[in-house]
């Protein structure tokens, strides 16, 4: 503890700030740092291109994606103003990413206390995962900060059903729907979590937030359903689009991606398994709120269950040695880690609480000592180590060795990787964009009249190397160069 000169209240007080100050600055600087030295990648470059689009266009266009609004909205004023640098594009979701540290902080000192509020943005403000999506062009740690300050207005909301507090959970709500679509996830369970707390304590006089959480609360379910109104009535304007995107997400990209991935098209079974699963629970969820014997046995149980200590060190243990082992794996830019996103703070959380519980503070200090080591694995990997496409050394590779007026460049799935090649690339080359095989119909004429082609392949998880086959029986490769998550191979003609 940091010696201050102050006594009682006023030191504690300081060395709270102090330390708190010092956690944020870290992970400000741990996200700052080379936030523009790699290239952007075909996700940013997507980023790259919204961001860059007219209004008109802007709109039509995420007709055919699946995110909502806001984050382009705020990307395409911010490049106005700042440019389109790999810096400029990545500075919002490094602001927001360092913005959610002091927000965790604030939401988990609502809930349980300074040290755990202190010791889970520790975790947060050091994750290799946070810091990895805050150096990214997308919108994921804009959905956390927002996520994050939904759960830090909903519990005060709770405690004080104000006007204030009604208006700053509204916003907050509304923020997050027009940011990612899972938070309709996010929006559905905080709608049933406060419905069924209000009616547990209506109906059995049992406040499980209170015992969880040990603060007063006010349920008024009068204003929680005011609040609900008014954050439905600000995602009407854009309903229509969000019709559009859900049809194209739901009759078009996910059955196609599922039947790709589990090789049958059982992606409407097992939604609608999911859906009947989802509803009977909650069904049998509020039954159990009638039966008066049944509720407050369960809930016994599962207030009076304890976790021994040697099973929470373990748990600490596991997590680190799957973060060193495995860093680039399970910590790396995936869809299952992208999706899950809003599920980590809840685990450091869960950490810290049950790490400070130790009867032994000399188990804490170690599992502490233990993290530091771990960290200071991971932090170097990640600086030193491309992680991500390098659309900058295709476009300077292609540059230097091809010739502008006789060479030809093929893309594959050219709607992802044409952007990201041409946010770097400046010169005057052929190009062919194709997405399906179909699509080689388009190659044969220009290939016939030129020296060198090169075929760039990367994201070619549906057509494998069947453009290159094509290019192997026809042409002699003179040679191939492999960067990360894209390979290009270059063919002479005659």
């Amino acid at each position: 503890m940091v010696k201050c000169g102050l006594k009682g209240k006023k030191k504690l007080n300081f060395c709270l700030i102090l330390s708190l100050l010092i956690i944020i600055g870290i992970g400000t600087f741990l996200r700052f740092h080379q936030l523009g030295s790699e290239s952007i990648w075909v996700d940013e470059a997507f980023s790259y291109h919204y961001f860059n689009l007219e209004w008109s266009e802007l709109i039509s266009t995420l007709k055919n994606d699946v995110h909502p609004l806001l984050f382009y909205f705020i990307g395409h004023e911010w490049v106005d103003l700042f440019g389109n640098s790999e810096f400029s594009l990545r500075f919002l979701p490094f602001l927001f990413g360092s913005l959610s540290i002091l927000i965790l902080f604030l939401l988990v000192k609502e809930i349980y206390d300074t040290k755990t509020a202190l010791l889970s943005s520790l975790f947060f403000s050091l994750s290799y995962t946070f810091i990895l999506y805050s150096q990214e062009a997308k919108m994921y740690s804009q959905f956390i900060f927002f996520f994050l300050g939904v759960g830090l207005f909903y519990f005060k909301f709770i405690q004080k059903p104000t006007y204030f507090n009604l208006v700053l959970l509204s916003v907050a709500n509304i923020l997050l729907i027009h940011t990612h679509i899972l938070s309709f996830l996010i929006f559905f369970i905080e709608v049933l979590g406060y419905y069924f707390c209000y009616y547990f304590f209506k109906l059995q006089k049992v406040n499980i937030l209170e015992d969880l959480f040990h603060f007063r609360t006010n349920f008024n379910l009068k204003k929680f359903n005011f609040m609900l109104v008014i954050s439905i009535l600000f995602y009407l304007p854009w309903i229509t689009v969000f019709l559009s995107q859900f049809n194209r997400l739901f009759l078009d990209m996910l059955p196609f991606k599922f039947q790709e991935k589990f090789g049958f098209n059982g992606f409407y079974l097992i939604c609608s398994l999911l859906i009947i699963l989802m509803f009977g629970a909650i069904i049998l969820l509020f039954y159990l709120l009638s039966k008066k014997q049944v509720l407050s046995r369960m809930y016994n149980y599962l207030k009076n269950i304890t976790i021994n200590p040697g099973i929470i060190i373990g748990i600490f243990l596991i997590w680190l040695g799957v973060n060193v082992i495995w860093q680039e794996l399970f910590f790396g830019n995936l869809f299952y880690i992208r999706y899950t996103l809003f599920l980590f703070p809840f685990f450091y959380i869960f950490l810290a609480r049950k790490l400070l519980t130790l009867n032994h503070k000399t188990w804490l200090y170690f599992c502490l000592i233990i993290y530091f080591i771990s960290v200071i694995l991971i932090l170097p990997n990640y600086y030193l180590i491309d992680s991500k496409e390098q659309w900058r050394e295709a476009a300077d590779y292609i540059t230097f060795d091809a010739n502008d007026n006789q060479d030809l460049v093929l893309f594959h799935t050219a709607g992802h990787t044409w952007w990201a090649f041409n946010y770097y690339y400046t010169g005057n080359i052929s190009q062919i964009r194709m997405n399906k095989v179909t699509d080689w119909g388009l190659a044969p004429e220009k290939m016939n009249h030129s020296q060198y082609i090169y075929l760039v392949l990367s994201h070619n998880y549906q057509t494998k190397d069947w453009f290159k086959q094509q290019l192997d029986s026809l042409y002699p490769l003179v040679e191939s160069k492999e960067l990360v998550g894209i390979k290009i191979y270059k063919y002479k003609n005659g």
